[in-house]
């Protein structure tokens, strides 16, 4: 579905429910990756401490992710408390995001870390992860306008046909040799 043009109010609100399926499948994805190991580990028989950490840190990816999704099906049913759930969860998500930024930047700042170089990689995907809740969270907010003002209807009214078991509109009876004059020559 095109985007309206950038004046209307109905684009911040399908801005966001673009961007909440996006991070909804990018979470998602991360939850189903940070299961990987355990499948490996699964056929040397890893007891179940083991697997139950690594079943618990891929919830930290897989809540939010279907809760970016199931909020996202009712932000297009355009329910205002979609909206307001979907700024708590995207301003809780943003604050995990930015305790793990922080502890990464201290580490980068420690030079105690042996791998030093590598530990850009997560600030720079942290760093993506923490504009992107700032931007979703600036379209939830514009989005309330959206919902004051009914969406515009696009492309054409059809012109339906009178009923024809309606009593209130007569259909007149052409005799049979009009009814002729209609048909193709033989």
């Amino acid at each position: 579905m095109p985007l309206p043009p950038r004046d209307s109010a109905e684009r911040p609100l399908r801005l966001a429910i673009r961007s909440s399926r996006l991070l909804g499948i990018i979470f998602l994805c991360f939850g189903a990756v940070s299961l990987f190991p355990l499948l490996l580990y699964r056929a040397r028989g890893p007891g179940f401490p083991f697997a139950f950490i690594y079943i618990l840190a891929s919830l930290i990816y897989f809540t939010p992710g279907l809760g970016y999704m199931l909020f996202s099906v009712f932000l297009s049913r355009r329910h205002p408390w979609a909206i307001v759930a979907t700024i708590v969860l995207a301003a809780l998500n943003l604050l995990f995001i930015l305790f793990g930024f922080i502890v990464l930047l201290m580490t980068l700042a420690s030079n105690n870390a042996p791998l030093m170089p590598y530990i850009l990689i997560p600030i720079g995907i942290g760093g993506i992860f923490i504009l992107a809740l700032i931007q979703l969270i600036h379209h939830l907010s514009k989005s309330f306008e959206a919902l004051r003002n009914p969406p515009t209807p696009h492309g054409f009214a059809p012109i339906m046909p009178p009923d024809p078991l309606s009593a209130a509109t007569p259909h007149p009876v052409l005799p049979a040799q009009e009814i002729s004059s209609f048909l193709p020559p033989k």
